[in-house]
């Protein structure tokens, strides 16, 4: 069975995060590319997608940090929805 790169599932982790800093972000990527097998590459574009409405940006824990938890969710929620992922 394939399993898709992203989905609600991929960044769920973010929702209720209590400590919104870059580490723990970058703490909860890591460990949902490990959970979902995959590697930054195919989830970091879509990610940075949501929050900067391009596929490049700076560091994808300082990125998602900069956009703040509520913006960040929403956005990336807003993505996965638009592609019914």
């Amino acid at each position: 069975r394939r399993r898709h790169c992203c989905g609600p599932r991929k960044v769920g982790r973010l929702h209720g995060l209590a400590d919104w800093s870059a580490s723990a972000i970058q703490a909860q990527i890591d460990a949902t590319l490990a959970a979902r097998e995959v590697g930054l590459g195919k989830l970091g574009p879509l990610i940075r997608l949501a929050i900067t409405g391009t596929t490049v940006s700076p560091a994808l824990d300082q990125t998602v940090y900069l956009a703040g938890q509520v913006q960040a969710i929403a956005r990336i929620d807003a993505l996965l929805a638009k592609a019914a992922l």
